[in-house]
């Protein structure tokens, strides 16, 4: 029994605990007026959503209210207008409304669920009052103190129940009164964990010393406790003595749940079997220290006597155990123990909380990605909960099935948080990056990219380094919030690729005005000027564009903008003395000209260009000479 036997169980319990957030409560709420309002919302939500991805025919219709049905009809035609609509980007539109969407169904869930647990808890109440008649367990009055509470006004907290094993400490140190109650230990190293969740902007109510009645476990109590609490969102972390082995359990279920689940996570862990390594490590170390303290000049039984305390007696049992061995006896059978003491115990507790960490750490990130779209902490907070663990292949295994189970979560949601995953995985990518290996980190960026490639129907199974070209060609001033933190995931894996929005849409809209795409090319000239507003090229180039598609005052105004950043541009002086000419302004065009001369007496196309505007100028004037002969000599008679 070792570090590495008791991490594979935890990989193992891991691989078998699989996320639950494609759960899906169900609700009355036919008598309730309100409540059906609220949940024809969501379905009106729903159907918004399915028609933007899908755009097919049906039957789009909501029987039951006339004034959504008619919203519903609007948000259509609506659609099928904008894909109509010629110079619009339908796509992108379409990938925003997602968005909006998905994030109003976020709120309208929220809010449905805050009214739900009202309703829930004015049943409950009734028959929690039966069940504490019936029972005498603190538990219940504690129950009915959660459900007379009042309603949280931000983010609903995680209730906690922990249900600790009772261990006989007598069975193995007869004679120490000092030893570490399993119970306190175990809910201090859980109420510290949960303390950083708390600190993390995520509610936790952690319930420790509740659970101390007898007859209340298992199946029996997580069915009670949840007729009563399915309003609430709990987790119950319960484990049991059986013997020489430890069973451990938990309990969830989310927000207004319709079922909850219940899993074994480790079945007969062999804990005694630990206490006794824990026990021979120490002989074996006190063994060399003997050896110096001899060879210091001490009698060895002098030494026994007044220090070696019970290593000195496990070190006798030690070694019969192994002449056993070398004899061929199997051992196990035998039921040799070893003197138990307080290290032996702590060594067994830091496991014991390791492991309840772990999970609690799953299911509370489970429940605050599913109900309000937070990332995952347990990432972040995982190299400081097994600082006390040996790394081993066994621990590298752990984070692979960690980072699997969130990938699980992720993956159950893409249906409804399409255009919300590519972010909250990047949140995971970025809690990676602090540890060893990149790689972990690097696949989750990898992921990322692919989720937003495949939402702007870009993507194409590649390696990364040309996914991220893919990407950069594609991003706009929408995914600024995206870029800055996919840059700063490829920082923390040594990555030197940086994306730049701003230079992205500047070099794409280059690139469509040489394919002689003007108005492509304006809009996203537009988008690198909303993103950096002092851009002389952008203005200038815009400029350019506008001029190709005849458009001469809104050339003129961004090659005046341009010349406001940058008035030492004879370029801009001279295509602005162009648009001023097709305009028939020629006194401005001539000014243009001679200032474009005047900064590069080298510029021939503007003194071409003045030449030719001055002779149309002088042109007009002579033949406009005889129209003012004529007209004077009409005044005069």
């Amino acid at each position: 029994m070792d570090w590495e036997f008791l991490l594979m169980v935890v990989v193992d319990a891991v691989k078998l605990t699989l996320p639950k957030v494609i759960e899906y409560f169900t609700y009355g709420v036919d008598d309730h007026e309100a409540l059906a309002i609220q949940y024809q919302q969501i379905n009106l939500i729903h159907f918004k959503l399915n028609y933007l991805q899908n755009q097919n025919n049906g039957d789009w219709t909501i029987i039951t209210n006339t004034k959504l049905d008619r919203e519903l009809q609007e948000f259509i035609q609506l659609v099928e207008n904008n894909k109509l609509e010629k110079n619009f980007d339908f796509h992108d539109w379409c990938l925003q409304q997602q968005k909006n969407l998905q994030l109003q169904l976020l709120q309208q869930n929220h809010t449905l669920q805050r009214k739900l647990v009202g309703y829930h808890r004015e049943n409950a109440l009734k028959t929690i009052e039966e069940q504490k008649r019936i029972e005498k367990s603190p538990i219940w009055l504690l129950v009915a103190d959660i459900l007379h509470s009042p309603p949280e006004d931000r983010l609903i907290p995680l209730r906690v129940f922990f249900a600790p094993p009772k261990l006989q400490l007598e069975r193995f140190a007869k004679n120490d009164s000092n030893l570490p109650n399993i119970e306190l230990t175990l809910a201090e190293g859980l109420r510290q964990f949960f303390r950083q969740y708390c600190n993390s902007g995520r509610p936790i109510d952690f319930l420790g010393g509740t659970w101390t009645s007898q007859s209340f476990h298992s199946e029996a109590s997580i069915k009670a406790l949840f007729s009563v609490l399915k309003s609430e969102p709990t987790l119950v972390l319960e484990s049991e003595i059986d013997g020489d082995y430890l069973n451990s359990r938990l309990g969830y279920w989310g927000l207004n749940w319709s079922k909850y689940c219940y899993e074994p996570v480790i079945s007969r862990l062999p804990y005694r079997a630990i206490l006794n390594d824990s026990a021979k490590e120490r002989a074996q170390n006190w063994l060399k220290i003997k050896y110096k303290l001899i060879a210091a000049g001490e009698k060895p039984d002098k030494i026994d006597r007044l220090y070696g305390g019970d290593n000195a007696e496990n070190l006798v049992t030690l070694r019969k155990e192994e002449k056993l061995k070398h004899v061929g006896i199997d051992v196990k059978n035998l039921g040799i123990s070893y003197s138990v003491n307080k290290k032996d115990l702590e060594y067994l507790y830091q496991f014991l909380i390791f492991y309840n960490c772990l999970f609690a750490g799953l299911i509370i990130d489970e429940y605050f990605l599913v109900q309000y779209n937070l990332p995952p902490l347990l990432p972040l907070l995982l190299p400081e909960l097994a600082s006390q663990i040996p790394k081993n292949e066994f621990w590298e295994q752990i984070i692979e099935e960690v980072i699997s189970y969130y990938q699980k979560m992720y993956r159950s949601l893409e249906g409804e948080r399409s255009s919300l995953i590519p972010e909250l995985i990047l949140d995971l990518a970025q809690s990676l990056t602090n540890f060893p290996d990149r790689s972990w980190a690097e696949e989750q960026i990898i992921y990322s990219v692919e989720s937003w490639l495949k939402l702007h129907d870009l993507y194409q199974p590649d390696n990364c380094d040309n996914l991220l070209q893919a990407l950069a060609s594609a991003i706009t001033e929408k995914d600024l919030e995206y870029v800055e933190k996919l840059n700063q995931c490829l920082a923390g894996i040594n990555k030197e690729i940086r994306l730049n929005v701003k230079d992205s849409c500047y070099q794409r809209a280059k690139k469509y005005f040489d394919r002689e795409e003007y108005r492509a090319a304006i809009l996203d000239f537009s988008r690198a000027i909303e993103i950096a507003p002092e851009w002389q090229e952008a203005y200038y180039n815009r400029g350019l564009a506008y001029a190709q598609l005849e458009k001469y005052e809104l050339a003129i105004f961004d090659y005046t903008q341009a010349i406001k950043i940058d008035n030492d541009s004879p370029d801009t002086y001279n295509n602005r003395g162009n648009a001023y000419y097709k305009l028939g302004d020629y006194d401005n065009a001539i000014k243009d000209y001679d200032r474009a001369i005047a900064l590069d007496p080298e510029h021939t196309q503007a003194q071409k260009n003045k030449d030719i505007v001055s002779g149309v100028l002088e042109e007009l004037q002579r033949q406009q000479q005889p129209e003012e002969k004529t007209k004077n000599l009409l005044e005069n008679l």
